[in-house]
Parts: structure tokens; sequence; C-alpha cells
């Protein structure tokens, strides 16, 4: 019995060391040079990959160590090629501002700026975000929102929320109107610590216009009345407008003629009235009947004319 497990031994040794006739799947360099380990392929030549085991097929894997080939699983343990080359869709889309190509050594790289290209730069606060030479690392800049109201007693800043007006208090500040200075700032109003009364037209914060602006018109000047827009004109805005003028009678609103007694009509009066109407001819001016050659007269044009004259009865 020792004998036999002897020679078991000995078979096992011997098998361990015939080099390249041994054991199938494992090369051995016998001329004495290292020992290279070579893919581990199926049947068909795909790759057996730890990745593969158990992944359905389509999955994602790496049959040649070449990230700009595509591979994938073939539901049954191998990785093979799919014949696809990695298009860097996913680096340009986390980075737009720059193009991306393969790199066999490195995966995808960028090569070049898309100066121009609309991005976020990721900073709430700027607007107009573009792709330029000069934006940093990621290449994509926006210009700063400006924060200023123009109100001294406030603390104007932008931040991921939104921009801010934050009321300053006890902060020195001048007041609108030039007489009352100095003024400090409170609850974000700048108020004057002492008063003087305003000088018309000189030191007053707002125009004065001694007689007011009627009708809707505005005082933007000293003793100056804006009246545009208000169908009234007149260094107070006190005289209404009519257009077209009227011909007759007095304009007594924005665009209203008030005829009265002057014998004419009309929006703009401007037709004659005759009273009682002309029967035949034109009324060319009040109570003024224009016969021409209707062949009547009389002042109504309502005679009839015979010519030659009747000789006898009537015409």
């Amino acid at each position: 019995m020792l004998r036999h497990h002897l020679v078991l031994v000995s078979l096992l040794v011997l098998a361990c060391s015939t080099g390249d006739d041994g054991i199938p799947g494992v090369g051995v360099d016998t001329a004495g040079g290292d020992a290279t380990a070579t893919p581990n392929t199926d049947a068909s030549g795909g790759v057996v990959v730890a990745e593969c085991d158990d992944a359905p097929a389509g999955a994602t894997c790496d049959a040649d160590q070449n990230p700009c080939t595509l591979d994938s699983c073939d539901g049954a343990g191998a990785c093979r090629p799919t014949g696809g080359v990695e298009a860097c869709a996913a680096a340009s889309a986390a980075d737009p501002c720059w193009a991306h190509a393969c790199d066999p050594a490195a995966g995808c790289r960028p090569t070049s700026l898309r100066v121009g290209e609309v991005c976020n730069d990721g900073d709430p606060c700027t607007l107009d975000d573009h792709c330029a030479e000069a934006a940093g690392a990621s290449g994509c800049a926006g210009t700063p929102i400006d924060v200023d109201d123009g109100n001294p007693c406030t603390n104007d800043y932008c931040d991921s929320d939104a921009v801010h007006h934050a009321p300053l208090d006890a902060v020195s500040c001048t007041p609108e109107a030039a007489c009352e200075v100095p003024g400090e700032c409170v609850a974000g109003a700048c108020i004057a610590t002492r008063e003087c009364p305003c000088v018309a037209g000189v030191d007053c914060p707002e125009p004065v216009c001694t007689v007011p602006c009627a009708n809707g018109g505005s005082c933007v000047a000293d003793e100056t009345c804006d009246c545009g827009g208000t169908g009234y004109a007149g260094a107070s805005c006190e005289t209404p407008v009519c257009e077209p003028p009227c011909a007759q009678g007095a304009c007594t609103a924005p665009d209203t003629c008030d005829c009265g007694d002057t014998g004419y009509s009309g929006a703009a009066c401007d037709v004659p009235v005759c009273d009682p109407p002309c029967a035949h001819g034109a009324c060319t001016a009040p109570d003024t009947c224009d016969c021409g050659e209707t062949g009547y007269s009389g002042a109504a044009c309502d005679v009839p004319v015979c010519d030659p004259p009747c000789a006898h009865g009537a015409c």
C-alpha cells in the first residue's frame, strides 16, 4: 500500500513540471523566461471575466483592457466586443465646455474648448453663462448679477437663495433733500437727524408748481407741468384740446366741441344749419340756402321758377 501512494505522488510532481505539455490553460516559458498569463477564453472566443458571472446579456464589461472599445456580457459568462467605440458623451455632458475624445491609454479626455457654448457655472449669482478661454478649469463663466439697489441703507448681496437687500441701522447717510444733511440709516431708510424748511424750487426734493397742474398733469420741474396724455394743454393743463379743432363754437372738453348758437353742428361745428331746411339746393351758411340750378328759388329753395314766366295760372 505504501508503495502505491509513493507512485501517485511521483506522478503528480511530474505533471506539475511538464512545461507546455502540462495542465491546459497554464503557459510556462520552458526557455527560462517569465510565465505569461493569457486571457481565459471560452470555446467561441469570448473572454471569461468575473464581471460577467451571473450578469445579464448586454451588461458592460471589458474584454480587451481598451477603454475606447465597447464590450458587453453575452449572458453566458463571457465578455465580447460589440463593435462600438466610446463617444465620450457622458464626459461631454458632465463638462459641456469641452469636446472629448477617447485615448486608449487614459480613456475620455478633453480636447478643445467650445468657446461661446451656453453652460452653467453653478453660481446662482451670475447670468448669461458661456464657455470662455479665461474662465478657469471648467471653462464656464457668467456675468455677476448687479445687486446694488441704489439705497445706501441696505446691504446688498447674492447667495445661493436669492438677491438680498438687508436693511441697515446706525449708518451715516445723506438724505435726498440737500437741506437735511446729515442723516442716519433706520431700518433701511435714510432719516435726517435735523430738518430745515425747504425754499420752493431750490432745495426741496420734489419740484414745485405754484399753480397746481390740473386735469391729471404732472409737475415735472419748477413751475412746469407735463400735460402728456391728458387731453389738456396750457401752463397748468387747464385748456382742453380738440382734434380736429372746432371750426365754430368752443372746445369744452378733450375732443368735444360745443356749437351753441353758432348756426353750425357736427363734431367740429363745421356743418351749417338752415332752419327751415333747404327744400332744394344746399345749406351753405346758417339759414342760407344756395338754390343753384335746381329750378327753385326762395329762402328755402321751395318756390319753383318758370322761365319764361307763366302768362296765366301758377308755376
